[in-house]
């Protein structure tokens, strides 16, 4: 934890072993801090006054790139439930004790974690990349180049530093970075998606190849050769009709239907885009959700922002 807020509980806990106490309509419960050993997060628990029970634990994150520690409200337990109160009232008590203290992180801020969650970066990397972690040490003073209700984006050359950030949950933010990352969609379909380099071990922040703009309608209906006056999405989604598998098809099979031999004579990009669609279930076509990117000299069109798909994230839920 920062001096200030150390010194500050243990002036306050030296005379009462909780931080605060509120009363809701039907039950009183205190605010107790705990430590995190090796980090200066720590937890937020809620115990209900009479039966001493843990109601709620949340995890108070560490931000740095300020000029003092402050501090932002992480993921919530619930531990045991209780009557008129949920894990959001919760949330919004410790959020306001946090203004009150001037603790809480402005909205929209940039969140980096703690340097004990950084890694390390080899001298090819730092070539490549150019020195992240100092990047990373002064990010407050570094030029955004884009943002999002989930991540900021930072310049690095041919590449691009997705920094989460407040606008939105952290743990969505991180969510949408892990689901982005995931190196199972860049090594199936490579020619379709960005590829990420390196990130965060809690995926606060990944590298990934620099977007040069977002692909015109027709660059995009040209590389999947589509009609010029259909639909992306439509398009994409009759093509998954006419084939109807239940599974996602092998079409190096020698056992395909007459419908997959069928769709085997389509554009091979747009093969590879409804495999990509069916494998991963995502389901924002939009035109503005594909970009340019230059791969090995030459410009490629790519399906971007691809962790922000719902249908990616009813996918995860259901797991």
């Amino acid at each position: 934890m920062s001096i200030e807020l150390d010194m500050w509980l243990i002036l306050k806990q030296a005379n009462q072993d909780f931080i605060s106490k509120f009363r809701e309509r039907t039950f009183s419960w205190e605010l107790h801090f705990k430590a995190i050993p090796n980090s200066k997060d720590f937890y937020a628990l809620a115990i209900e006054e009479e039966t001493r029970k843990l109601l709620f634990k949340t995890r108070i994150l560490a931000v740095t790139g300020l000029n003092r520690n402050k501090f932002i409200i992480g993921p919530t337990e619930e531990i045991n439930k209780v009557r008129d109160f949920n894990k959001y009232d919760f949330n919004n008590k410790i959020s306001n004790w946090l203004e009150n203290m001037k603790l809480q992180i402005p909205y929209g801020h940039t969140m980096i974690k703690e340097p004990e969650d950084d890694i390390e970066f080899s001298k090819e990397e730092i070539e490549l990349f150019g020195d992240v972690p100092y990047f990373l040490e002064t990010i407050k003073n570094r030029l955004q180049i884009g943002q999002g209700i989930h991540r900021t984006v930072f310049d690095l050359g041919d590449f691009v530093l997705k920094v989460v950030n407040t606008q939105s949950s952290i743990e969505d933010a991180r969510k949408v970075n892990k689901d982005e990352a995931d190196p199972a969609l860049h090594s199936l379909f490579p020619n379709l998606t960005v590829k990420t380099y390196k990130h965060a071990p809690d995926y606060s922040w990944i590298i990934q190849d620099k977007v040069l703009k977002i692909a015109s309608e027709k660059e995009v209906k040209s590389f999947f050769g589509m009609p010029y006056n259909e639909d992306i999405q439509n398009y994409v989604d009759g093509v998954r009709e006419f084939i109807k598998p239940k599974e996602v098809p092998d079409l190096n099979s020698p056992d395909i239907d007459y419908d997959l031999f069928q769709f085997k004579k389509l554009n091979d990009n747009l093969q590879q885009l409804v495999l990509m669609v069916m494998r991963f279930r995502i389901s924002d076509l939009r035109n503005e959700n594909f970009g340019v990117i230059k791969k090995d000299g030459k410009k490629q069109i790519v399906l971007i922002d691809i962790g922000t798909h719902e249908g990616r994230w009813e996918n995860a839920s259901n797991k």
